[in-house]
């Protein structure tokens, strides 16, 4: 991330005691907790070839609280992991195991899926009695991965397998996921403009957003997360709470203040801080979730 510091971020002036290494493939590391109740964090890096990784110190802020002079006396260890080079594309991937101090993870791999796009991503954790497998698309729209049986159309795809069976498959923002014990449905990702806000805070019934076409079922929508992407690319997120209509447009309720307002000439503008105002359009999209536990299958 650039700066001002001659084209640095000033920020990695603070990181201090580094060391580095070059890992030949997948690494892990271990931090352990220094309070009286025990507890580890086991990380399992899945890098990609060239992948640097650094070991260092660096303030905690936390612990300073809001006195800038405790800084020094006050640091905490962290790992940065980077490639450089030009016209990379990079996908950092890393599970986080935290216990007891008995691990509970045999393995954890990165298997090259049979079919995909690049930067797609395929993870595959064994643990005792079974094995989780996450088909993850680069691409927020969704894509289409395969690997052995399974096969995925969407966003992320999750299967659990346990003694030999499927015990737990799970599909977000998808059409369909592929095991060799069935299929399961999905209905991928709810898109849209928004058209206007409703804010109780201004005296309208209810907080939720005006938007342009027609809406799924409310099951399928309520409880999950509405993302709103502006013009310029910024974007916020809230929780669904149901589905109505005003003016006889479709209205998705959120749970919260959408904290932002559209006027009549379509400017935009934050009800909060940072008080940012914009024009253009501002989209929506709700990726959908389907799951099928032990035969029972369930979409939302």
């Amino acid at each position: 991330v650039p700066g001002d510091a001659e084209g640095r971020n000033i920020a990695y002036a603070f990181v201090r005691d580094v060391s580095s290494a070059r890992p030949e493939g997948s690494w892990a590391a271990r931090f352990t907790s220094e309070a009286p109740t025990r507890g580890d964090l086991r990380i399992h890096a899945l890098a990609e070839l060239g992948t640097e990784v650094l070991q260092a110190r660096a303030p905690s802020l936390r612990r300073a609280g809001s006195d800038d002079s405790k800084l020094d006396s006050f640091t905490m260890p962290m790992l940065i992991a980077r490639r450089e080079g030009s016209a990379l594309s990079s996908t950092f991937a890393t599970v986080l195991e935290p216990t007891d101090g008995r691990p509970f993870l045999r393995s954890v791999d990165r298997p090259k899926p049979d079919e995909g796009r690049p930067g797609d991503l395929v993870v595959k954790i064994t643990w005792e009695g079974g094995v989780d497998t996450l088909l993850i698309a680069a691409d927020p729209a969704g894509s289409t991965i395969r690997l052995g049986d399974l096969v995925m159309q969407g966003r992320v795809g999750f299967v659990r397998e346990r003694d030999g069976a499927i015990e737990r498959t799970t599909l977000v923002g998808g059409d369909r996921l592929k095991t060799a014990g069935g299929e399961l449905k999905g209905q991928g990702i709810v898109r849209g403009q928004v058209v206007g806000v409703l804010r109780k805070a201004r005296g309208a019934a209810l907080d939720g957003l005006v938007v342009d076409g027609p809406l799924p079922d409310a099951g399928s929508v309520k409880g999950r997360t509405v993302v709103v992407s502006d013009a310029e690319g910024f974007t916020h997120g809230h929780k669904v709470a149901g589905i109505a209509e005003h003016e006889g447009k479709p209205v998705l309720i959120l749970a919260d203040d959408p904290a932002f307002e559209i006027d009549e000439k379509g400017v935009s503008r934050h009800a909060y801080f940072p008080s940012r105002s914009w024009s253009g359009a501002n989209r929506f999209e709700i990726a959908t979730v389907a799951s099928d536990s032990g035969g029972r299958g369930r979409g939302e």
